[in-house]
């Protein structure tokens, strides 16, 4: 039987690839063209694989150099906020300005969760664990998202993290999987409502909960969530839009600590709460 000419190989690779970014699986796809030999399923892997290789450096390139310019002009946003004395400027343009500082910290987590999501898929995301006290840093990431949280009328609570809990953790993976939590939580919760973080140890592992009383899941959506090939998302309580990137880097970060991310909802207009575990108790650096 012959193999596939250069031609054909780049239509069958782009077939797959179509297939592939709809949520089936390469063997099944494979399964449907029994013409294909060996080694032409083989090239198809390999180009398959050469173009996913170069579209994740690509993302990083991208993301790393445009992440440091876009800091900076969030810690400006933050300043102006900050100094601007709303009874002289006006309601209007101290809404404006505030618009403008939650677009940069969304713009600038975006980039940070795609920088870190393509070095862990080209393998150069490192884990640095170190023993620190784990309801610190989930106290001091949290309370950096109260002000953002009170625009959209919601408040967080902390609760059980005035304790001290040291464990052996990656402390910016820490960080990363906070950040979206809660702003994954603010982006589905309406006005007025709250957003509560907790800690619970259990043997050798810390389970982290982040709980709102939002819109929730609805039944036939929870079973897309969480998955790598199903690219599930949704749109927030005022039409925020997100890539679902964050909560799939959550989910490797947590299992690269050798925990796991859940989610628990009741459905839709019941709120969801995102629990994730860490083995990081009792460890030796």
């Amino acid at each position: 039987m012959k193999t596939l000419n250069a031609l054909k190989l780049r239509i069958m690779t782009r077939a797959f690839k179509i297939r592939i970014a709809a949520g089936e699986v390469f063997e099944d796809i494979a399964a449907d063209y029994p013409s294909l030999t060996t080694d032409d399923l083989e090239a198809i892997k390999a180009e398959l694989e050469n173009t996913i290789e170069s579209r994740d450096t690509l993302y990083s390139v991208i993301a790393h150099d445009l992440r440091s310019p876009l800091g900076s002009l969030k810690m400006m946003n933050n300043a102006i906020l900050m100094m601007v004395d709303k009874e002289r400027v006006g309601d209007e343009v101290y809404e404006m300005i505030q618009m403008m500082n939650k677009t940069s910290e969304e713009i600038f987590l975006l980039l940070d969760n795609l920088l870190k999501w393509a070095k862990n898929r080209l393998n150069k995301q490192h884990v640095y664990k170190q023993q620190t006290d784990i309801n610190s840093i989930i106290d001091s990431t949290a309370e950096m998202y109260i002000p953002m949280a009170a625009q959209k009328g919601v408040k967080i609570i902390l609760e059980n993290l005035d304790k001290e809990l040291v464990g052996l953790v990656d402390i910016d993976m820490l960080k990363t999987i906070i950040r979206n939590l809660i702003s994954n939580a603010m982006k589905f919760s309406f006005e007025g409502g709250t957003i509560t973080l907790s800690s619970r140890s259990e043997g050798d592992f810390v389970t982290v909960s982040v709980k709102d009383t939002g819109k929730g899941i609805k039944k036939e959506d929870q079973d897309k969530l969480l998955k790598q090939d199903s690219h599930f998302t949704t749109y927030g309580t005022k039409n925020e839009k997100g890539s679902g990137l964050g909560l799939m880097l959550c989910k490797d970060f947590v299992e690269l600590h050798g925990g796991k991310l859940w989610f628990e909802s009741e459905g839709e207009g019941k709120g969801t709460t995102f629990l994730f575990s860490m083995k990081a108790l009792n460890q030796e650096a």
